[in-house]
């Protein structure tokens, strides 16, 4: 093995390249931070790193996902069907493939989580406390999200207690994290918060976003999904600025 100036023994690369290629393809994103020579090796040598994103398109009416096989075709490009809901509800958001549906018939919504390449379903525990006075069933799935934070590689169901009339206040937001048996309520570090649900919720690279509107205050909230903090900004950050809610 090679030395280099510090003394640090370095793999020969074909080593290396075979211990990254049977790590999961998660996992394999995140260690690209590591160091330049793991990022260049991960772009160039595995497969997932030279695939391009999938347009994944879902029907609220007929509770269908839909895929698009080529958005560089925007006109000849074929759209088929992936896979069929046959429960009333709606799609919460969808993550590395993953989709987060909400059946709406539990009060406060049960949601489960959908590989549908596999056909694998994952039911999630139900919310610990629903105030049924402010939930209305057609607009259960609006207060959920379903957001992945790349560093840590956690899957996360963020629900945020709300009015559907009016901005309503609360302390605590509810996490629940893939793999674990139970929600958690995570206070609110500032004591209150609230959320304008018709702005929608948005989680986007690890953060999940509403807007805050009371009278003449309008501020967009950021809860952290790796620290689960939540602090205040004036507008959304340019890059997120027009993705849609989900």
């Amino acid at each position: 093995m090679a030395m280099d100036d510090a003394g640090r023994r370095e793999l020969p690369t074909d080593v290396l390249v075979e211990i990254l290629l049977r790590l999961p393809p998660s996992s394999r994103r995140r260690v690209r931070l590591v160091c330049r020579l793991w990022r260049d090796i991960i772009d160039e040598r595995t497969t997932e790193m030279h695939s391009c994103a999938t347009a994944l398109l879902w029907d609220i009416w007929d509770r269908t996902a839909y895929v698009v096989d080529d958005l560089s075709k925007s006109s000849t490009g074929k759209c088929r069907k992936l896979w069929k809901w046959g429960k009333y509800g709606q799609l919460v958001g969808t993550c590395n493939g993953l989709l987060c549906l909400c059946d709406m018939v539990t009060p406060g919504g049960a949601v489960t989580l959908v590989n549908p390449a596999t056909g694998e379903t994952l039911p999630v525990p139900p919310l610990p406390c629903v105030d049924k006075r402010r939930c209305v069933p057609e607009k259960w799935y609006e207060a959920y999200s379903f957001g992945y934070h790349p560093t840590s590689g956690q899957y996360k169901v963020v629900h945020v207690p709300c009015s559907f009339d009016l901005p309503h206040v609360f302390d605590t937001v509810h996490v629940l994290t893939l793999g674990e048996a139970s929600w958690r309520e995570v206070p609110e570090h500032d004591g209150w918060c609230k959320c304008d649900l018709s702005a929608g919720i948005v989680s986007v690279d690890g953060t999940t976003y509403w807007v805050l509107s009371y009278g003449a205050i309008a501020l967009v909230v950021a809860f952290d999904l790796e620290h689960e903090r939540v602090t205040f900004l004036e507008e959304l950050p340019a890059h997120i600025a027009n993705v849609p809610p989900n």
